[in-house]
């Protein structure tokens, strides 16, 4: 069972809005092209397996490449961004509140996290700054 609470709730929630695409899309396609191809019942099916087997696999992949990234870019600010919003805690103290979402923050506990979630996502092995 996926442990989400290893996962930026940010991150989480782009996620799940992506798989939710990937659903809605479907419907369209297969509320819509019985409409259009009412001669070809079968053929408007097939249409929309294959728009759900193209669009879940592009959504995937967009979503993957775009974790990664961001995930260099914490790596790049020292692991000061937020875990709750990706807020840049970079000007702010070693400890504080985000003031983009109110959460408290110890820079040690975000590198921490941070470390481990490029860890599990990436399987480097890198360790974070002292």
């Amino acid at each position: 069972m996926a442990n989400f609470q290893a996962i930026p709730r940010f991150l989480l929630r782009r996620a799940i809005w992506c798989s939710l695409a990937v659903v809605i899309i479907s419907l369209a396609a297969a509320f819509f092209l019985p409409a259009f191809s009412a001669s070809r019942r079968g053929m408007s099916t097939f249409l929309v397996l294959l728009l759900a087997a193209i669009t879940a696999p592009v959504l995937i992949y967009a979503m993957s490449l775009w974790s990664r990234r961001f995930v260099a870019k914490v790596h790049a600010r020292d692991y000061r961004v937020c875990w709750k919003c990706g807020y840049d805690l970079r000007d702010l103290q070693q400890q504080g509140i985000c003031p983009e979402c109110g959460s408290a923050f110890t820079m040690t506990e975000l590198r921490e996290k941070w470390s481990r979630f490029e860890r599990e996502t990436a399987g480097t092995s890198r360790q974070p700054p002292a």
